[in-house]
């Protein structure tokens, strides 16, 4: 795939990627400060982030491509349990496939990136997570790939890194919103969680198919920061990226 990045702002370079997860911020690297307050900043989070541009690039490719494959059942997704959960969940009501897709998803097993791929970081295909298991960020994109494969637009869900106050480090949940509901899946979780009642979590940054957001809580995208916009042309053509002042 040709990539053509802008690369005239700064702020690309740091924040790219930033997204997302548990081993880019070390939680030892942060354990001090969280110890006292039990909240952290996006700001401490670009202190210890340096990812390049390119893994951004890759990563937006995977989602991309992971709901493409779910769409139109392409090879790599025609699995027998992909098919008839994807066949089962069309028969649902909305509320009942969110639900279900949640579980279906949470199922399969935690598989950290090194032991998967003997890489510290690797953004999974929904169906490279289904054969293989993956951990917090595939959880997200499986279900991201899922609903909308089922109807929902990509603007209303957003992959959220966000900051465990419990565990003292990164995780990944998806944000799903119907209205005036705010919806947080997690795979550390058997249900549904409510945007505004998840004192566990400190949202950090959201991710989806058309750009990158500060956030100030699991509810808000709204009053967020929009740091990115990423256009996503068809398959096989370059990916632009371009800051908005």
């Amino acid at each position: 795939m040709e990539v053509t990045i802008k690369k005239s702002t700064v702020l690309v370079r740091c924040l790219c990627v930033v997204v997302f997860f548990s081993h880019a911020l070390k939680p030892a690297a942060l354990h001090s400060e969280t110890r006292q307050t039990d909240t952290v900043s996006v700001s401490n989070v670009m202190k210890v982030v340096a990812n390049p541009v390119g893994m951004w690039v890759d990563a937006m490719a995977i989602m991309q491509n992971s709901s493409h494959c779910v769409m139109f059942m392409e090879a790599a997704c025609k699995t027998p349990s992909l098919v008839s959960a994807l066949a089962a969940f069309k028969t649902m009501r909305f509320e009942t496939q969110i639900k279900a897709v949640n579980t279906w998803v949470n199922e399969h097993p935690y598989v950290s990136d090194m032991a998967n791929y003997n890489v510290e970081d690797y953004w999974a295909t929904i169906a490279e997570f289904v054969s293989r298991g993956g951990d917090c960020e595939d959880y997200a994109i499986a279900k991201y790939s899922l609903l909308q494969a089922l109807g929902i637009a990509a603007t209303s869900m957003q992959i959220v890194m966000v900051y465990d106050k419990l565990l003292h480090t990164t995780h990944a949940v998806l944000r799903v919103v119907a209205g005036d509901k705010t919806m947080i899946l997690d795979n550390q979780s058997a249900e549904i969680m409510d945007g505004l009642q998840t004192p566990r979590y400190q949202a950090l940054m959201a991710v989806n198919e058309t750009g990158l957001w500060q956030m100030p809580n699991l509810q808000t995208l709204e009053a967020a920061i929009k740091i990115e916009t990423v256009a996503m042309p068809a398959a096989g053509h370059a990916h632009t990226f371009r800051h908005e002042h």
